[in-house]
C-alpha cells in the first residue's frame, strides 16, 4: 500500500530553540542533577505561575481550534460526517486511544510531575493526529481548511513549546512520544478522509478543553504536590 510520511519534526522539536540537545533523549547525569537542585529551590506559588502559563497557551490552542470546528461543522461534507459518527463509529481512532487512556490517568493522578508528563504526551499524541488531518487536506486539495489546520498546528506547537520548557524549568524531563502514526495511506476514499478527519479533530477539541481544565487546577493547587 502506497503511504505517505507525516511530517513529525515540528512534533519532536516543537521549539526553535531547544532547552538541550534534541539528539539527546536524555541530559547528562551532572546536568540533569543540576537542575533537579535548582528546580527544588522553586517556591510553590513560582510553580503555579509557570504552569499557569501553560495554561494560557493552552487557552489560545483552544480557542483557534473551536473557531476552526464551528467553521468546519457548517459544512456538508462535515454534517454528513457528524451523522455518520453518531451511528455506531468509534469516538477517536484506534491510534489515538492511548492519548484518552492517559487523559484519565492524568485526571486520577495526585502527582504534580505526572500530571505534566502526561498531558505533555498527550499534546504529541494529538500533533500527530492534527499533521494526518493537514496530510489529508493537502491530498483532497482543501486549501481553505488547510489553511485553518496549519493555524491549528501553530497554536498547539506553541503549547508543546511552552509546556516542554516549563516542565524542564520545574526539573521535570519529557520523554519524546512514541508516534501512534507515521504513514498516511495516499489512496483512501474522500467520504472516509472526511469521517475520519472529523472525528480526529473533534476528539482533538474535546480532549484539548479537558486538559486546560485540569492543568489550571493543578495551577491553583496550594501545594507543591511532586
Amino acid at each position: 500500500m502506497e503511504t505517505t510520511k507525516l511530517d513529525l519534526d515540528w512534533i519532536k522539536i516543537p521549539c526553535e530553540a531547544d532547552p538541550f540537545d534534541a539528539d539527546s533523549s536524555e541530559m547528562s547525569s551532572s546536568g540533569s542533577a543540576a537542575s533537579k537542585q535548582s528546580a527544588l529551590s522553586i517556591s510553590s506559588s513560582e510553580r503555579r505561575f509557570n504552569i499557569q502559563k501553560i495554561v494560557k497557551q493552552g487557552e489560545l490552542a483552544l480557542s483557534t481550534a473551536m473557531k476552526v470546528k464551528n467553521k468546519l461543522s457548517q459544512t456538508d461534507a462535515a454534517l454528513e460526517a457528524h451523522q455518520l459518527s453518531g451511528q455506531g463509529f468509534p469516538r477517536t481512532v484506534n491510534w489515538l486511544t492511548g492519548a484518552r487512556e492517559n487523559l484519565n490517568k492524568l485526571k486520577e493522578s495526585t502527582s504534580e510531575s505526572e500530571k505534566l508528563k502526561l498531558a505533555f504526551d498527550i499534546m504529541q499524541q494529538y500533533a500527530h493526529g492534527i499533521e494526518f488531518i493537514i496530510q489529508d487536506q493537502t491530498a483532497l486539495e482543501n486549501s481553505e481548511f488547510l489553511e485553518k489546520f496549519e493555524e491549528v498546528k501553530l497554536s498547539l506547537r506553541m503549547l508543546i513549546c511552552e509546556t516542554r520548557w516549563i516542565m524542564i524549568g520545574l526539573g521535570i524531563y519529557p520523554l519524546e512520544c512514541k508516534s501512534p502514526m507515521t504513514h498516511i495511506p495516499v489512496m483512501r476514499d474522500s467520504s472516509f478522509r472526511v469521517l475520519e478527519d472529523w472525528i480526529i479533530y473533534s476528539d482533538y477539541v474535546d480532549v484539548l478543553g479537558v486538559l486546560v481544565e485540569e492543568l489550571k487546577n493543578l495551577s491553583s493547587s496550594a501545594e507543591r504536590i511532586i
